[in-house]
């Protein structure tokens, strides 16, 4: 995480809190439904972080293929 720019690595470091805090890897189908059900604000935080750091990784690429064409003169 040190290596990534700060807007990337507080999405990230936030998408793996909630990810740990909610212990997803451990849960069964019937725990999941439970989750969903009684826990939707917390999901809908762990989604929204992970979609934003999923955007902010497209945005940055990008911008370095975009740059590396302008270096090439294309």
């Amino acid at each position: 995480m040190k290596n990534l720019p700060q807007p990337l690595s507080t999405y990230v470091t936030r998408f793996i809190d909630q990810y740990n805090a909610l212990n997803i890897s451990s849960l069964d189908e019937n725990a999941v439904s439970e989750l969903i059900i009684n826990n939707k604000s917390q999901l809908n935080n762990l989604l929204m972080s992970g979609l934003g750091a999923s955007t902010l990784i497209l945005r940055l690429g990008a911008v370095i293929n975009l740059s590396k064409k302008l270096d090439e003169g294309e």
